[in-house]
């Protein structure tokens, strides 16, 4: 079949489809890895001290930015291939590997919003949250399926069918997410009003009980 794609240096005319299939995974894969990477700087500072906000924080691109370098290996490998079929095989395992980088981008952009969303309802365990974040209960409901997900995907070894689905759980509960620092700032506020209401109550108790006993002994 003739390939009316524009010639490409070091490229068999029969692969150029195929090299342009990995150049656009490749560059996914790269904006994905910055964009986590971003979310990670911009929200882990509100994470609690636990172990898993440590394993967040300390180098958890390792393997997606690994198989970005395998890359490099397998084309090179393409570019110095004398024929049409081994070289489409070193892009194949070229494109795969960026596959996998956005995989484990797609596991670790879950995994701290799932983090995020267990620090918020523990740091507002003591404030009605649903008023504040009226889509609390959906957020909640996505989590667990994410969990679900990333379980089923963890065990099966065709991981591309079930990222397609992480992929739509996660660009969801990113951007409810994004919410947080706003809703954050007004959970404060309840939690302070009614700290103050609840210490304005025992304070009245305690002054009407005071009056109660002093009328009595009077």
């Amino acid at each position: 079949m003739e390939n009316n794609s524009a010639p490409i240096p070091g490229i068999h005319p029969n692969n150029i489809q195929l090299f342009q299939e990995l150049k656009d995974e490749h560059t996914k894969a790269e904006k994905l890895l910055k964009r986590v990477e971003n979310q990670n700087l911009n929200r882990s500072s509100f994470l609690p001290d636990t172990k898993e906000k440590s394993q967040i924080q300390d180098g958890p691109f390792v393997p997606a930015i690994n198989e970005l370098r395998y890359v490099t290996k397998h084309l090179f490998n393409a570019l110095e291939s004398k024929d049409f079929s081994s070289q489409a095989e070193q892009l194949r395992r070229a494109k795969n590997h960026c596959s996998r980088s956005i995989y484990d981008n797609y596991d670790m952009a879950t995994l701290i919003c799932l983090e995020e969303i267990r620090a918020f309802k523990i740091e507002f365990s003591d404030v009605e949250i649903i008023p504040t974040v009226p889509d609390w209960h959906e957020i909640t409901k996505l989590a667990k399926e994410a969990q679900k997900v990333l379980e089923k995907n963890n065990d099966n070894q065709d991981r591309s069918e079930g990222y397609q689905k992480l992929e739509q759980i996660y660009c969801t509960l990113n951007n409810k997410i994004d919410k947080f620092d706003v809703c954050r700032e007004e959970l404060k506020k309840k939690r302070k009003s009614s700290r103050f209401m609840t210490i304005t109550t025992i304070t009245s108790l305690i002054i009407a009980t005071i009056a109660v006993i002093v009328a009595f002994f009077k």
